[in-house]
């Protein structure tokens, strides 16, 4: 049986399923924007699939629009705190 909470992906894999670099992922890390991630040894890093899957979700929009008014809520929040 296929346990989502056991499957992680590395920041390879996680840039090759998103089509971006890991230097943006380590970016997004860095910026505490990206999916959850943890250490389980030394540096490296690890990306559980339901995390991922999670921040997907939450990014999902109808439109340009909805999209553009979501990119100004989360830069406001960051602004503010």
């Amino acid at each position: 049986m296929d346990n989502k909470l056991n499957v992680n992906l590395t920041p390879r894999q996680l840039a090759e399923r998103w089509g971006c670099s890991e230097g943006h992922l380590a970016n997004l890390r860095s910026a505490g924007k990206g999916p959850v991630f943890f250490r389980p040894t030394g540096g490296k890093v690890l990306y559980p699939l339901a995390g991922i899957e999670m921040h997907e979700r939450e990014r999902l929009v109808r439109s340009t629009a909805e999209d553009a008014i979501r990119r100004e809520h989360l830069s406001t929040q960051t602004v503010e705190g």
